[in-house]
């Protein structure tokens, strides 16, 4: 089941940022129809991967300042925690990601990956933009205004 509606949900977030983001009229009524709720309670529960997209469109979403009374009251099913609380739970497991990644990284390689500081450009703007979740929730966490 999940192989069939990860690629749907996929799809359906990728829309949203296509078509709502960025138009005043469709932000509000996809607030209406609980389209925020929804992509927040997505962004707890999807694979890695699509947290990308996800955390990008919310955050272009929240541009739109009229948006924030809905993201605010938003209130996990699972744990009852509200977005920011998420959105830290969601850093934190994003520093856990890449700490293993590099342990990995030093044991089947015997050499650690290059720091931030130690990237050539293009090297830093990959690993900024795909290799790593931090980006995207510092962008998240600025349309809070926390």
């Amino acid at each position: 089941e999940k192989t069939r509606t990860e690629p749907m949900s996929l799809t359906a977030v990728d829309a949203v940022w296509n078509i709502v983001c960025g138009h005043e009229a469709n932000e509000v009524q996809l607030e209406r129809a609980g389209g925020i709720e929804a992509l927040l309670s997505l962004l707890q529960d999807c694979p890695h991967m699509m947290k990308f997209l996800l955390t990008s469109c919310l955050a272009q979403l929240l541009e739109n300042k009229r948006l924030l009374q809905s993201v605010y009251a938003w209130t996990s099913r699972s744990t009852r925690r509200g977005v920011v609380p998420l959105v830290l739970a969601l850093w934190d497991e994003e520093t856990d990601r890449i700490d293993k990644e590099e342990k990995v990284d030093i044991e089947v390689t015997n050499q650690r990956r290059l720091r931030e500081e130690e990237m050539e450009s293009q090297q830093l703007v990959d690993y900024v933009v795909s290799g790593n979740l931090h980006t995207k929730l510092h962008a998240l966490l600025s349309c809070l205004q926390f």
